[in-house]
Parts: C-alpha cells; sequence; structure tokens
C-alpha cells in the first residue's frame, strides 16, 4: 500500500498500526510510531485497550501538541468516551 494512497475511512489511534498513523497529514513516520510505542506501552502497564479515548489524550504523546492534533482529529475516530480520568494523563490527578 503506497503512503500517499487515499485513506478509506478514519482510523482509531487505539487500533490503527503506525503505517495507517503515518499517511496523516503533519504526522509521517516518527510521530506515528510514538503514537504506537506509547499507547503499547500504556497497555502493558495499565492493561486497558483504550489507551486514547479523545482526541485530548494524544496530546499525552510527546510531539503531539493540540494544534498538531487539530490537524488530524478530521481523520481520527474514537470507540469510546471516557467517563473517568485518564490514568496517563498529567492532569487527571487533579480534576473532579
Amino acid at each position: 500500500m503506497s503512503p500517499v494512497a487515499p485513506l478509506l475511512g478514519r482510523l482509531d489511534p487505539n487500533e490503527a498500526a503506525w503505517w495507517e498513523l503515518a499517511r496523516l497529514p503533519g504526522l509521517g513516520q516518527s510521530l506515528a510510531r510514538r503514537i504506537v510505542a506509547y499507547r503499547d506501552a500504556a497497555r502493558e502497564a495499565y492493561g486497558d485497550p483504550v489507551v486514547f479515548p479523545d482526541l485530548e489524550s494524544l496530546t499525552a504523546v510527546r510531539g503531539l501538541g493540540r494544534r498538531k492534533v487539530a490537524t488530524v482529529s478530521r481523520f481520527l475516530r474514537f470507540a469510546t468516551e471516557a467517563s473517568a480520568p485518564h490514568p496517563l494523563r498529567s492532569d487527571a490527578a487533579g480534576e473532579r
């Protein structure tokens, strides 16, 4: 599959392979691999298959700020919405 081939539908960052994420505008190989590495490490540490419940949770990945996440948001989908603070977000402890 060519990296410039059009996307067929939206990607779930909890399931997509790095090479699928790399096709999103502005991400590239390095950030895509970082997303997958973060996701795999979080699953190993916490056992939760949903590491990224929403767009904001992607900003926990080094190099992904709000601006970059906003750029790729139209290409992403999320299977569930978080009902509780995510354990990997730095602001999770202070929310109530």
